[in-house]
């Protein structure tokens, strides 16, 4: 996470999961603006049938100042995979 270190009101970063047979997108996951820290692994689980469809779709919503090159978030490593669980855990080289 970085920014601008001014923590304004709804800056955040947002995953969003689109149910085809509904035809919306759903939040599933939701981060708060912090001042610059550490990376930090998050790992969201896709269980729900109504998002377990071919053409899963999912997509990354940045709410945040819009008056310059504030608020940004770095996104790395993601991954999509079968068989994994809450202890999964990217391999340490990478962190």
């Amino acid at each position: 996470l970085s920014g601008d270190g001014v923590v304004q009101p709804g800056d955040s970063l947002a995953v969003e999961f689109y149910a085809r047979n509904e035809d919306v997108w759903v939040r599933v996951w939701r981060k708060k603006y912090e001042a610059i820290t550490d990376f930090q692994q998050v790992l969201i689980p896709i269980i729900q049938d109504r998002f377990l469809k071919n053409g899963f779709r999912m997509r990354f919503l940045n709410y945040g100042s819009l008056s310059g090159s504030f608020d940004h978030w770095h996104l790395d490593y993601m991954r999509l995979g079968a068989q994994r669980t809450l202890r999964t855990s990217i391999p340490r080289i990478l962190c």
